[in-house]
C-alpha cells in the first residue's frame, strides 16, 4: 500500500481582484464579499486613500483557505 502524501500546488490567477471580478468568479454577491471584507474576513491589499479601489488579496485568501481559516457559511442566505 502507498502511504505517500500527495501534494497539490494551486496558483491564483492573479495576486489580486477587484471585488466586482471576485463577485463574478465566485457566484457571491457584491453586498456579501462587502461585508466579509468589512468583517476582516476576506484580506484586501492596504490602500493609501479611502477612494481607491478595494482589491482582494488573493494570495492571502488561498493561504487561509489552505489552512482551513476561511470558512463560508452556507446556512445564512440572506447575502
Amino acid at each position: 500500500m502507498d502511504n505517500t502524501k500527495k501534494v497539490f500546488q494551486i496558483t491564483p490567477p492573479m495576486p489580486f481582484m477587484s471585488v466586482d471580478k471576485f463577485c463574478t468568479q465566485t457566484g457571491m454577491s457584491p453586498s456579501r464579499v462587502k461585508k466579509m471584507v468589512q468583517n476582516a474576513e476576506i484580506p484586501v491589499i492596504p490602500r493609501t486613500k479611502e477612494r481607491l479601489a478595494i482589491l482582494i488579496d488573493l494570495i492571502a485568501l488561498y493561504k487561509l483557505v489552505d489552512t482551513g481559516q476561511f470558512i463560508l457559511d452556507v446556512a445564512n442566505k440572506d447575502n
